[in-house]
């Protein structure tokens, strides 16, 4: 039994909950809490700490490189891939007005893409004109790529680089989002794992697992991301496990934030170390899991493609998985899923660049 304490003011009903602490449940909670300062609102999070991906990624403040735009040309329309550019493009520009750079290790370092072989390097360079174009014309931005020789190693001579492409520190940037959402008066209900709701008359009752109580809300938003699926059944979102690798220190240093086949294999400098982490695509079948582990095949592919191409010291110190949300579309779903349920998901690994542009359109819903 919940004490009189627990009940009214733990399980109060709110005006908000919102369920998932990630990147896009903390910034929701300070844009609601912006826009109507006395709305109460609480997130729901399962663990103590947000586990999906908004603090296990990369730190990658990107917005696409040549490689994979082409890809994403070959199987979607031009106004399509426009768009994908643009969200992630002003959703950083819109993080960065969020969040000081200070608070997060903002650095506007730029993006390399680079090569192995010299057919894959040209058919980007050709389009190189092309992708400036594209985001010029969504951006207004000018001259975002260019081709420049590669100091990484004797076998990757080329990059095309993207001066407008950074990194940050994604565990200081989730705990600014929490002192913000705190700082607004956002309640944290940690270590309940939300299984289902109803509609009750006007509100929202949400369901909690091993709780004999039910939260009233409102207003229900989904923030879950990649495990939105277990929440609601017929909805486009796949789960992907990335592995991700740390080097013991070591003397090489990058400059930028780098990538690889498509975007597939991205790497870069933490500390005095080297981070890398991707290739879910060698293993595709065994990585659309929601389950935490390492995979063997694809951290001796990154550990090689490691020595071969950074350092040949290089030896891993630190690997973790972190589960981001694909689907048919690259575009993230953002829609009211019944009276008052939103839900926010499938943000394709991009949640550091789109996951304050898929906050805003949240709260633009709610409206």
């Amino acid at each position: 039994m919940h004490s009189y304490w627990e009940k009214k003011y733990w399980f109060g009903k709110t005006d908000f909950t919102i369920v998932g602490s990630g990147i896009v449940g903390l910034i929701t909670s300070i844009y609601i809490k912006q826009k109507h300062p006395n709305a109460s609102v609480q997130i729901i999070e399962r663990e103590p700490v947000p586990k999906g991906a908004s603090t296990r990624n990369a730190g990658f403040a990107c917005f696409g490189a040549i490689g994979e735009l082409l890809d994403d040309l070959s199987t979607m329309e031009e106004s399509e891939v426009s768009k994908t550019i643009a969200l992630r493009y002003k959703g950083l520009e819109l993080l960065r007005s969020t969040v000081p750079d200070k608070k997060m290790d903002f650095k506007l370092c730029g993006g390399y893409e680079v090569f192995r072989d010299l057919e894959s390097y040209e058919q980007c360079a050709e389009a190189i004109p092309r992708m400036n174009r594209m985001v010029n014309s969504v951006t207004g931005i000018e001259l975002t790529f260019h081709s420049q020789s590669c100091r990484l190693s004797h076998t990757c001579s080329k990059t095309i680089f993207n001066q407008y492409e950074g990194q940050l520190n994604p565990v200081r940037l989730v705990r600014a989002l929490r002192g913000q959402a705190r700082a607004l008066g956002v309640e944290f209900c940690s270590g309940f794992t939300v299984t289902g709701w109803e509609k009750v008359g006007h509100n929202i009752k949400v369901r909690l697992q091993d709780c004999k109580l039910e939260l009233e809300t409102n207003i229900l938003v989904l923030a879950t991301n990649a495990f939105t699926y277990k929440l609601l059944d017929q909805i486009d979102v796949l789960p992907k496990r990335n592995q991700v690798l740390v080097s013991q220190p070591i003397k090489t240093r990058l400059d930028g934030a780098y990538h690889y086949d498509k975007g597939y294999v991205y790497f870069r400098n933490v500390d005095n170390r080297i981070l890398i982490g991707g290739a879910r695509n060698i293993d595709s079948n065994i990585e659309s899991t929601s389950s935490f582990g390492a995979n063997k095949k694809i951290i001796d592919h990154l550990t090689e493609f490691a020595q071969r191409h950074i350092d040949s010291d290089f030896k891993m110190d630190y690997n973790w998985s972190g589960i981001i949300a694909t689907g048919l579309s690259k575009s993230p779903i953002v829609r009211e899923e019944s009276e008052n349920v939103i839900v926010a998901a499938r943000l394709g690994g991009m949640g550091v660049a789109i996951g304050a542009q898929v906050a805003q359109q949240v709260v633009d819903l709610l409206v």
